[in-house]
């Protein structure tokens, strides 16, 4: 499809058909489905990166988003790694930003 410029993009959908919704896991996947099926053709995984960043982008037809860049827009997610034992149990404006603009 690629070569043909059919635009491909990569993500995950929700819990009712994955049950982590975790789009690395969704890239190591691609990667090491693609490797096995098809060998030295296959996607580099930095090819697998810009499918599931620019590439989705493409096609949610959205060019404020799929890469970092200044002024597309971008989420921000930070983990204290001395409270690990925490994560998940609150979610302050501190520790999370949405949808800011670099």
């Amino acid at each position: 499809m690629l070569k043909l410029d059919v635009p491909v993009g990569l993500a995950v959908d929700g819990s009712a058909s994955n049950d982590g919704s975790n789009l690395l896991e969704e890239l190591r996947v691609a990667f090491l489905l693609h490797r096995l099926n098809s060998s030295s053709h296959a996607l580099s995984g930095y090819d697998i990166l810009k499918i599931a960043t620019n590439g989705s982008a493409k096609i949610l037809g959205r060019n404020d988003i799929g890469s970092l860049a200044v002024g597309k827009a971008g989420d921000m997610f930070l983990i204290r790694r001395d409270r690990l034992d925490l994560i998940g149990a609150s979610s302050t404006e501190k520790w999370l930003s949405r949808t800011g603009i670099l």
